[in-house]
């Protein structure tokens, strides 16, 4: 059998980099102790030929000819409170509602505003005046926990606090189509034995909803 071994260089959605990812890395690592990672956490699409980027996980569907891409999962949206905050401000029953009350939520590093909401039928909400707001998705859910204000989570974020009652869903109605979650990789052929393992592992992974859950 081929030896796994060697730098792999990996980009990703920070939220996805920061928690799915590295866990996912972390595991594989402990099979191939000599595999190592450089991981660049960007949200924006990265130049991943420029970079020489060997593996990428993206939103979206991937139509660069010049990639090998597998759609492994949908990523869905949740607005979501703490019970406390809850019992303290209410329910809101419409986006109206909603936008009364306090807000938490990520800044896009490209515009130095906060990432808009998104709803059904392609509506957008950009909110304006916030409890909270960080540059880290992981500090946006432990200010969401904490009862600082109401948040748009991705589900792999806000799925495992559903399902423990830390965090309520509000508004499912407004609920955006689930975005497609691709892993890809330049098309470089032949693929090294470190880079194939590596993206196998990962489609494997990230298709397995008990590692990358959809749906609380």
């Amino acid at each position: 059998a081929q030896k796994i071994e060697g730098n792999v260089r990996l980009t990703a959605p920070e939220a996805i980099g920061q928690a799915s990812l590295v866990d996912s890395l972390a595991r594989l690592q402990q099979q191939h102790p000599r595999l190592n990672f450089e991981l660049h956490l960007e949200d924006e699409d990265t130049n991943v030929v420029d970079e020489q980027i060997d593996i990428g996980i993206r939103h979206g569907l991937i139509r660069d000819s010049r990639f090998v891409a597998r759609q492994v999962a949908e990523v869905q949206f949740f607005i979501v409170a703490a019970p406390m905050l809850l019992k303290k401000n209410g329910v809101p029953q419409a986006l109206v509602e909603l936008q009364q009350q306090p807000v938490v939520s990520t800044l896009d590093q490209r515009t130095g505003k906060p990432w808009p909401w998104f709803f059904r039928r392609e509506v957008q909400w950009i909110p304006r005046d916030l409890a909270f707001i960080s540059n880290s998705t992981r500090a946006e859910c432990a200010a969401v926990l904490a009862g600082c204000g109401f948040a748009q989570l991705p589900g792999f974020i806000a799925i495992p606090h559903l399902r423990s009652g830390a965090l309520v869903e509000v508004l499912s109605e407004l609920a955006p189509t689930p975005w497609a979650l691709s892993v890809y990789r330049p098309q470089r052929s032949p693929v090294p034995a470190r880079i194939r393992a590596v993206y196998d592992w990962l489609v494997n992974d990230f298709s397995n909803p008990i590692f990358f859950p959809s749906a609380p």
